[in-house]
């Protein structure tokens, strides 16, 4: 209302485009001292760390994999 929630979104887009952080339109408006927020930030980036790492272990374990064993794994 009165241009707030298109303010909101343009918040969210840098935070996206900036920080790579996926926030909700709706965290903003559920958290807004900016603390909380920043809090909520801070976790969910936290959150893509270690999904990162598991990936790239998996990864790692692919590349050492012969074709042979490749093959076993897909039929």
């Amino acid at each position: 209302l009165g241009g707030h929630s298109l303010l909101a979104t343009q918040v969210i887009a840098r935070i996206r485009e900036q920080l790579g952080i996926d926030m909700a339109l709706r965290e903003l408006f559920e958290l807004p001292i900016l603390a909380d927020f920043s809090q909520g930030a801070q976790e969910k980036s936290g959150q893509i760390e270690p999904l990162q790492g598991e990936l790239a272990k998996s990864l790692e374990t692919l590349k050492r994999l012969t074709a042979e064993e490749i093959d076993e794994l897909i039929s």
